[in-house]
C-alpha cells in the first residue's frame, strides 16, 4: 500500500495495483483539521476483508504527513451527519473515532482526547461510557435515536502535545 497526497485537501491509499483502497477528504483552517470524510472505496469493499483497518492506517498517515511537513494542528473536528443503511456507517464510524486514539502512531508527539456531540454544531457533548459493554449499548442507542431524528452529530479530538 502507498499514499498520495492532495495538498491541504486529501490523501489516498492505493494498493500495489494502483487501485484506490481508501481516502480522506479534509480541510485545514487556523490549526484545526476538519475531517470531511474517511471512506473505504467500492473496490476495497469488494476485494478486501473487513479485517483490514484502512481507516486507522490512512488517518495515521495523514497525521504523520502533517507533522513531517511542520503543519501544526491543535484540534481535529468532523461531522457524523447521516446514517448509511447499506454500510451501517454510524455503527462503524462512531467506534472508529472513539477508539482511534488507542491506535495513534507512536511517532506522533501528542495524544488525542475524543469528544462526541449530539448535534452538528459542537454544543451538546455526550459522555461515552468507558466500559466496553455499556459503550456498545450506548452507541447502539445513540445511533438509533439519530437515525430516527435525522439530526447530525459531530466529534472532535483535543490535542495535547508532549
Amino acid at each position: 500500500m502507498y499514499y498520495t497526497h492532495k495538498k491541504y485537501s486529501g490523501i489516498e491509499m492505493r494498493d500495489n495495483n494502483k487501485h484506490l483502497v481508501s481516502f480522506i477528504e479534509y480541510s485545514l483552517h487556523n490549526s484545526i483539521l476538519h475531517i470531511i470524510t474517511i471512506e473505504r472505496s467500492a473496490y476495497a469493499r469488494r476485494c478486501y476483508s473487513c479485517d483490514f483497518h484502512f481507516g486507522t492506517d490512512i488517518f495515521n498517515a495523514l497525521l504523520l504527513y502533517l507533522e513531517e511537513n511542520n503543519i501544526k494542528i491543535d484540534k481535529i473536528t468532523g461531522k457524523l451527519s447521516y446514517y448509511d443503511t447499506v454500510n451501517k456507517n454510524w455503527n462503524i464510524s462512531i467506534p472508529f473515532y472513539v477508539d482511534f486514539s488507542c491506535y495513534l502512531d507512536t511517532r506522533l508527539p501528542y495524544v488525542l482526547s475524543f469528544h462526541l456531540f449530539s448535534n452538528s454544531d459542537y454544543t451538546h457533548e455526550v459522555i461515552i461510557p468507558s466500559d466496553w459493554y455499556e459503550r456498545y449499548f450506548f452507541i447502539k442507542d445513540f445511533t438509533a435515536k439519530h437515525n430516527r431524528s435525522c439530526a447530525g452529530a459531530s466529534f472532535c479530538y483535543n490535542i495535547s502535545r508532549f
